[in-house]
């Protein structure tokens, strides 16, 4: 029973996204390795972390690439490799007042 009163939720959900047509898709840097995950700042700059151990970052005004950090990881082939390295990033909370 609770599994039928689901469904409808599933389609209102669905018809809120918008169509494709309402995106840009826009290229703003390149040469990364295996990019995971991005954490924008908000004057504009976008950190960017490598499976592979990067942490990069790009400048918001010139889209320059500047690697920051290189952690030693452990990046593996296999079953299970996508689940290894570097995965997530985020900033902290307060940001905007100590960078």
């Amino acid at each position: 029973m609770k599994f039928l009163l689901f469904l409808p939720l599933i389609s209102l959900i669905h018809a809120a996204v918008p169509a494709d047509e309402h995106f840009r898709v826009e290229e703003v840097a390149g040469g990364f390795v295996d990019a995971m995950e991005i954490a924008p700042t908000p004057d504009g700059g976008v950190f960017v972390i490598e499976r592979t151990g990067g942490v990069k970052f790009v400048d918001a005004q010139s889209g320059a690439v500047k690697e920051i950090a290189s952690l030693e990881v452990e990046v593996r082939d296999g079953q299970f490799a996508r689940e290894c390295g570097l995965l997530g990033i985020t900033l902290d909370p307060k940001y905007a007042e100590n960078k």
